[in-house]
C-alpha cells in the first residue's frame, strides 16, 4: 500500500524555504525526486512499512539528511550557507519534465548549458511543443497562446518577445493543453506559460549579434543586448534590438472563374525590406514578504515596405483568347506598437494564497500606401491605375483581477474576472491614376468591449487525484459605424457560458492519466464583418459580412502518462463554423465568409521528451488527425499526420549539436486543401571563456522543402496557389556573457504569481 512522506522546510525565523529538491533513497538507490511548491511543502509516494533517507537540498542553505517513514515529518529546518555563488555550477535533481496538477512542467534549467540560446530555441524541447521555422508555436496540432509571468502576449509581440528572452532567464515553461477557466475563453489550443528566473542580485546581461546568408543581394543582421541588475528588494531589466532585413518570394495563382470561362495566372516575384525596432524595460519592487509591485514599458517600432514584380495572364477559353499583362505593384507601410503594463500582488497567507491585479494598455498606429499598376496588352478596360491608401489606429486597455485561497483539507478556491475595451478607427481611400481626389472612400469606428468572470474550485482528494472545475461567462458588445452612412451600422452583444473541468489520477509512479473538457470561442475580426470592399484583381473582390457570427468550439481531452512517453486523445466539434463563400455579380467574383454547416476533428498524439543518456536530449512529437466537414465545398474528411522530431547532442570539449526536422501531410484548412511539407534545420554551438562568449552556426531549410500549395474549389471559382520563400538560409550568431557575483536572494518572496518575476 502507497502512503507519503510530507514535510515542510523553513528556515530559523519560520519563513518557507520555496522549490527545494527532495530525494528519497532506499538501501542507497534512488527511489524519488520531488521538488517543494512556493510554501516549502514536499510530499512524495512512499511504502508505509520501509525506512527511506531523505536528503534535501536548496541553493544558499546547507544540505539536511535524515531517515523517515511514510508520514507527516514535520517542519524540517534549514541553515543557511553564507559561501558566496560566484560562476558555480549547479546541477539539478528535477526531473526535465513533470506533472503539477493540471499543468506540465519543463523544467529549463535541467537542460545543461543554456549560453547563446533564446527562448524560441528552448521551446523546442518542450513536450508537445512545435516551433515552425517561420516563428509560428504550436501546442499539439493547434497555435498556442503564449504567457510570459501569467501575462498573455499578443502574435507579434510574443514572436518579438521570445526572440529576445535569453533562455538562462528562464526558471521553466508549463504547458496546457487547453486553456483553463481563469483564461481567456477565446483561446482556441494550448497554452504557454513562461516563468522567468528572480531572486538574483547582482548585475548580469548580454550583447549578441545574429546574421544570416544575402537574400536579393542582402545580408539580415539583428544586433542585442539586454541586462538584468537586482538587490533584494527590486530589480531592474530591459533590452533592445534592432534588426534589418530583407525577405522575398515567389508565388503563383490560377483562378478558374467557372461563370464566363476566364481564367487569370499570375506569377509574382516579391521583395520585403524590413527595419524594427524592439524595445523592453521593467522593474519589479518588494514591499515586503507579502506584497509586490512591477511596471513594464515594451513596444516595437516596425517599417516594412513591400515591392512586386506580377506578370499576368488572362485568357478565355471559348472562344480562344488571350490577354498578356505587366504588373508593378509597391507596398510601403509602418506601423508602431507599445505596451504598458502594472501589476500588484498581495500574498496574505502562508498557504499560498494571493491576490493579483494586472493592467495592461497598448496602442497601434499604422499606415499603408498600396501602388498596383496593371496594364494589359489590348484589353485596355481592364487596366488597373489605383492607389489604395490606408491607416488605423487601435488602442485597448485590460484589466484582471485573481483570488486564490488555499483551504485545509487541500481545497482551494479561484475566483476573478477581466475587462477588456478595444478601439480602432480605420480609413481606406482609393485614388485612380494621378488624381488627389478618391474615388472610393470609407471610415469606419469600431469599438469592441468584452466583460469576464469565474469562479472554480479544485481539490487533491488523495495524494493521487487531483480535480478542478470552474465556470466562465463572458459577454461581448460590438459596435461599428461608417462615416459614410448613418446606416452602416454594427451592432452585437451576446453573453456566452463556458465550463472547465479537469480530473487526473496517479496510478503509480510511473503511470498517471487525465481527463479535461472545456469550450472556447472564435469572435471574428472586425475585417471580417465591415462593408470594405477591397479589390484583389478587376474580377476578384473580397467584402465583410456584418451578421457574421462567433465560433464556439467544444473540446475533450484524455491524456495518459507511464514515465517519459504520453498520449493524448482529442475531440473538437465546432457547429457553426465561419466558411468562405463566393458569389457573383455583374461579372464579379466576390469573396466573403459564412456561417456554414460544422466541423469536427479528432486526434492522436505520442510525445516522447527525456535525456536518455547524459550526452543526448530529444523531443519527438507525432499526431495523427481526422477533420470532418460535412457542408464543404472541397474534400469533407480527411485524415493527416504533424510530427516534429528535435535532437540535441553534447559532445564534450567540442561542443552542442541540435538537429531538428517537422512537417506535416496533406490537410483540410477550413474551405481548401493544403499539400504537405517538411523542413530540416541543423545548427552547431561552442563556448568559450567559462562560458563567457558563445558562438552559434547554424542551416535553415538544409534541403529547401519548405513551401506552400493550397487548392480551392468552389462553386463558381477553382484556386490554385503556389508560394516559395527563401527559406533555406546560413545563419550565425555571437553572444557575450557578464555578470557580477550574483547570489541567490532569500529575502525576497517567491511563488508563481507574476510580480514577483519579471513581468
Amino acid at each position: 500500500m502507497s502512503q507519503s512522506i510530507k514535510g515542510r522546510l523553513t528556515e530559523k525565523n519560520s519563513k518557507p524555504i520555496p522549490f527545494a529538491n527532495a530525494v528519497l533513497l532506499k538501501d542507497t538507490v534512488v527511489v524519488y525526486v520531488a521538488g517543494c511548491d512556493n510554501n516549502g511543502l514536499f510530499n512524495i509516494v512512499a511504502n508505509n512499512t520501509d525506512v527511506y533517507k531523505l536528503k534535501i537540498s536548496s541553493i544558499g542553505y546547507k544540505a539536511h539528511e535524515q531517515n523517515c517513514k511514510a508520514g507527516d515529518i514535520g517542519t524540517i529546518i534549514l541553515e543557511e550557507d553564507v559561501t558566496m555563488l560566484s560562476e558555480a555550477v549547479v546541477k539539478a535533481n528535477r526531473p526535465l519534465v513533470t506533472q503539477e496538477q493540471d499543468k506540465t512542467i519543463f523544467n529549463v534549467k535541467t537542460m545543461g548549458k543554456l549560453e547563446g540560446m533564446k527562448a524560441t530555441d528552448v521551446l523546442q524541447y518542450a513536450p508537445r511543443v512545435i516551433v515552425n521555422p517561420t516563428g509560428g508555436i504550436m501546442v499539439g496540432n493547434t497555435a498556442a497562446t503564449v504567457f510570459v509571468n501569467n501575462r498573455q502576449l499578443s502574435g507579434d509581440e510574443a514572436t518579438n518577445y521570445l526572440e529576445n528572452l535569453d533562455a538562462k532567464d528562464i526558471e521553466r515553461i508549463e504547458i496546457q493543453n487547453t486553456h483553463g477557466g481563469d483564461k481567456d475563453a477565446s483561446i482556441q489550443g494550448g497554452v504557454i506559460n513562461i516563468i522567468t528566473k528572480s531572486g538574483i542580485t547582482g548585475l548580469s546581461g548580454n550583447v549578441s549579434l545574429y546574421a544570416s546568408t544575402p537574400e536579393s543581394g542582402f545580408y539580415n543582421y539583428r544586433p542585442n543586448a539586454g541586462f538584468y541588475w537586482g538587490t533584494n528588494n527590486w530589480n531592474i531589466y530591459g533590452s533592445y534590438s534592432y534588426t534589418q532585413a530583407r525577405s522575398s518570394q515567389y508565388s503563383e495563382t490560377l483562378n478558374d472563374y467557372l461563370h464566363n470561362n476566364t481564367s487569370h495566372f499570375t506569377t509574382t516575384d516579391y521583395i520585403m525590406h524590413t527595419n524594427s525596432h524592439v524595445y523592453k524595460i521593467g522593474s519589479v519592487f518588494t514591499l515586503n514578504k507579502k506584497h509586490s509591485v512591477g511596471i513594464e514599458f515594451n513596444g516595437t517600432s516596425n517599417n516594412p515596405k513591400q515591392s512586386y514584380s506580377t506578370g499576368d495572364i488572362l485568357y478565355k477559353k471559348s472562344p480562344a483568347e488571350s490577354d498578356n499583362a505587366v504588373a508593378n505593384t509597391t507596398y510601403k507601410s509602418n506601423s508602431d506598437y507599445y505596451n504598458l503594463v502594472a501589476s500588484y500582488n498581495w500574498n496574505f497567507d502562508t498557504l499560498g494564497s494571493y491576490v493579483r491585479f494586472l493592467g495592461n494598455y497598448n496602442n497601434r498606429n499604422s499606415y499603408s500606401r498600396n501602388m498596383l499598376n496593371t496594364v494589359y496588352s489590348h484589353w485596355t478596360d481592364n487596366n488597373i491605375y489605383e492607389t489604395n491608401i490606408s491607416d488605423a489606429d487601435g488602442k485597448n486597455f485590460s484589466g484582471t483581477a485573481d483570488f486564490v485561497k488555499n483551504l485545509p483539507g487541500k481545497w482551494s478556491i479561484r475566483a476573478g474576472g477581466k475587462y477588456l475595451t478595444s478601439k480602432r478607427d480605420s480609413r481606406l481611400n482609393t485614388f485612380e491614376g494621378q488624381n488627389t481626389t478618391p474615388f472610393s472612400s470609407s471610415e469606419w469606428d469600431y469599438t469592441e468591449q468584452i466583460a469576464g468572470g469565474y469562479i472554480g474550485l479544485s481539490k487533491n482528494f488523495t495524494d493521487n487525484i487531483f480535480a478542478s472545475a470552474s465556470i466562465r461567462a463572458e459577454n461581448t458588445d460590438i459596435e461599428g459605424k461608417s462615416s459614410d452612412s448613418e446606416d452602416e451600422k454594427l451592432e452585437k452583444n451576446y453573453t456566452n457560458w463556458f465550463p472547465y473541468f479537469y480530473f487526473s489520477h496517479k496510478l503509480s509512479d510511473n503511470w498517471s492519466y487525465n481527463l479535461v473538457y472545456t469550450k472556447s470561442i472564435y469572435r471574428p475580426a472586425f475585417s471580417l464583418m465591415n462593408a470594405y470592399s477591397n479589390r484583389f484583381s478587376d474580377v476578384l473582390y473580397d467584402i465583410g459580412n456584418p451578421d457574421l457570427k462567433a465560433e464556439l468550439t467544444d473540446m475533450l481531452n484524455l491524456t495518459f502518462n507511464f514515465k517519459k512517453h504520453s498520449s493524448s486523445l482529442y475531440y473538437k466539434h465546432t457547429p457553426n463554423v465561419i466558411t468562405e463563400y463566393f458569389y457573383v455579380e455583374d461579372d464579379i467574383t466576390y469573396h466573403t465568409n459564412i456561417n456554414y454547416g460544422k466541423t469536427s476533428s479528432v486526434t492522436l498524439d505520442y510525445n516522447y521528451n527525456d535525456k536518455p543518456v547524459e550526452w543526448w536530449q530529444v523531443n519527438f512529437y507525432i499526431a495523427g488527425f481526422y477533420t470532418h466537414i460535412p457542408k464543404s465545398y472541397n474534400k469533407t474528411e480527411k485524415w493527416s499526420v504533424n510530427a516534429s522530431w528535435t535532437n540535441r547532442f553534447f559532445i564534450n570539449h567540442i561542443g552542442e549539436l541540435m538537429f531538428n526536422i517537422n512537417g506535416y501531410t496533406s490537410t483540410i484548412r477550413g474551405n481548401a486543401y493544403q499539400k504537405g511539407t517538411y523542413t530540416t534545420n541543423i545548427s552547431y554551438s561552442r563556448s568559450f571563456f567559462k562560458n563567457k562568449l558563445n558562438f552559434r552556426i547554424g542551416i535553415n531549410d538544409i534541403f529547401n522543402t519548405m513551401k506552400v500549395r493550397v487548392n480551392n474549389h468552389v462553386p463558381t471559382l477553382n484556386y490554385v496557389f503556389y508560394a516559395k520563400n527563401l527559406t533555406q538560409q546560413f545563419w550565425c550568431s555571437i553572444t557575450y556573457n557578464f555578470s557580477t557575483k550574483n547570489k541567490v536572494n532569500k529575502s525576497s518572496v517567491k511563488n508563481d504569481n507574476p510580480i514577483l518575476n519579471r513581468l
